[in-house]
């Protein structure tokens, strides 16, 4: 009975969420993609040349051609007065009189001394080379770094991000207790600056980094049995669907992340991943689950473990954002092959923005999945995933819609024509089912018409 009551909790949030947007402004309707400043070799040193930098290298490699167009600038761009360990900041320097954060400008150079525009200096070369840029603040006092964050400051700080021309703003939920997800502050403070960027009447792409997490804890435990009463489980275990970010969400912002950062290892790929299962319902066009950025061009993984990381993105419909230096593509075989596929692409930017499926296989061998996404063209992308550490598996998708199909409720022909994604090659006409053998840590990625 208790679970039944859960799942009808999920049905009325997704249904009351998915019908609007409260920041329903022509942006964040499918998974956006770009580069984040977010990535060991940079860190809280963000600056202009760096950002223009991958910006160049974006646009001569292809990259912004085939969409991914965000720059964006994550934490370390306000000035800071004392400095801690590892570019933290210990104290920031007062804000302007007019609530104004001071840029750093030796990151950021200003125009004049004391015109505090590094940022929208920045962010004009940006548009002028066809990108967008994005900013980095938190719905606290201080951001996870210690740098000035937007609470209580929602409203200017949403019309200063607007006058330098920021695009997106992303906000880190979760590191300061002075707002929390269980007595509202914190869900408050996010309703006002989505608010706020409404009343800019700028374009501006809202996503929450929630993933620190507040999604919920692994073992559902209302009551609390054996917790510790302390700051994390305070401010950042989910006690109830109401506190989850999937929950609220789609209310407030256009995307979201809900756990932990990811790494370049196969165990966050899948981590992050297969927490998303079940939270189908809460994805559509302009609320989008993230299981945070890609590490594809890093350089940790084997080609096959980055092919299973782009395929389940694809899957997903999930943000694609950069996090490697991308001037370095051209030596590294495989993130240029995928990066640039535009099938692979396609899959990924769906206008539908559906979230796919993990379909219980039985008749498959252990430690395989397949995952099921519908597009908007009619056809079925499928991702065929070896989780298995040392042997190569058939996995088969059974091409029925009846009970005993992967596509139980779907179509019904059993007749399909399979194309393989990432190559284009047509695999040929199957009926009854498709079946392909996948290596260890390795996945395909195909799409199905049936006829």
């Amino acid at each position: 009975m208790h679970r039944l009551r859960q799942w009808a909790l999920y049905l009325v949030a997704a249904i009351s969420w998915s019908e609007t947007s409260a920041l329903d402004n022509g942006v964040g309707r499918v998974p956006f993609m770009g580069w984040t400043s977010w990535q060991p070799t940079i860190d809280f040193a963000v600056n202009a040349s760096d950002l223009l930098a991958a910006a160049d290298s974006l646009e001569a490699s292809g990259l912004r051609e085939i969409g991914y167009e965000y720059i964006l600038i994550d934490d370390g761009w306000p000035a800071c007065q004392v400095y801690g360990e590892n570019g933290r900041c210990d104290v920031p320097p007062a804000r302007l009189d007019d609530g104004t954060v001071i840029v750093d400008i030796k990151k950021f150079p200003e125009s004049t001394l004391g015109a505090n525009d590094g940022i929208k200096l920045v962010a004009d070369k940006l548009h002028a080379k066809g990108f967008k840029i994005g900013i980095y603040t938190a719905p606290h006092g201080q951001t996870c770094g210690g740098y000035w964050g937007m609470l209580g400051h929602e409203r200017t700080d949403a019309a200063m991000f607007a006058g330098w021309g920021i695009d997106f703003v992303k906000l880190d939920l979760g590191c300061r207790s002075d707002t929390s997800i269980h007595d509202g502050t914190a869900i408050a403070a996010l309703e006002r600056v989505r608010d706020g960027l409404n009343a800019t009447g700028r374009p501006i792409l809202f996503y929450i980094d929630a993933g620190n997490p507040t999604a919920g804890p692994r073992v559902y435990n209302p009551q609390h049995r054996g917790m510790p009463n302390n700051l994390f489980t305070q401010t950042h275990v989910a006690n109830a669907l109401s506190e989850a970010v999937w929950s609220w969400g789609p209310n407030v912002a256009h995307s979201w992340k809900i756990w932990f950062d990811r790494s370049d290892s196969w165990h966050s790929v899948i981590e992050n991943v297969y927490r998303q299962v079940g939270l189908e319902w809460f994805q559509g066009p302009g609320q989008i689950h993230n299981p945070d950025m890609l590490t594809i061009g890093r350089g940790a993984m084997a080609d096959g473990e980055y092919r299973v990381e782009m395929f389940l993105y694809a899957i997903l419909g999930a943000p694609l954002v950069l996090s490697f230096d991308p001037k370095t593509i051209d030596s590294v075989p495989i993130a240029k092959t995928l990066l640039l596929n535009k099938g692979i692409v396609a899959v990924n930017q769906d206008p539908d923005a559906v979230q796919g499926s993990l379909i219980p296989m039985p008749m498959n061998p252990a430690g395989t999945d397949v995952w099921i996404k519908p597009l908007s063209t009619g056809e079925f992308a499928v991702a065929l995933i070896n989780r298995d550490d040392t042997n190569a598996h058939p996995i088969a998708v059974i091409l029925d819609g009846s009970t005993t199909g992967s596509f139980y409720a779907g179509p019904r022909g059993g007749h399909a024509l399979v194309t393989d994604v990432e190559s284009g090659q047509n695999l040929g006409n199957f009926t009854a089912d498709f079946t392909t053998t996948v290596p260890p840590h390795d996945g395909r990625l195909v799409l199905i018409k049936f006829y």
